[in-house]
């Protein structure tokens, strides 16, 4: 909403995003975390590993931070709602 506000007093629309609490940057160090532990399961067992109910940026994250990793693939897939990230040995 605050956005959408923004936009129209800027004339253009720019996404804004408002941190409280350190929410945001803690989250990014539990997805860090989540998607390491992830990547050891995946690595030791060669099963692909996949992650429900994230938000686009919470995928985004993960996928950037596993991007710069050698030994792994990500992609999403599925729509809306059911979207999905999954985590595939290379």
């Amino acid at each position: 909403m605050l956005s959408l506000i923004t936009a129209k007093k800027v004339g253009e629309f720019r996404r804004l995003v408002i941190e409280v609490g350190g929410y945001r940057e803690a989250r990014e160090e539990y997805l860090k975390d989540l998607a390491e532990r992830l990547r050891s399961e995946v690595i030791e067992s060669g099963n692909e590993k996949t992650i429900r109910g994230l938000k686009p940026w919470e995928r985004r994250i993960i996928h950037m931070y596993l991007g710069e990793k050698s030994d792994v693939l990500t992609e999403s897939t599925g729509d809306d709602r059911d979207r999905v990230l999954v985590i595939k040995k290379k």
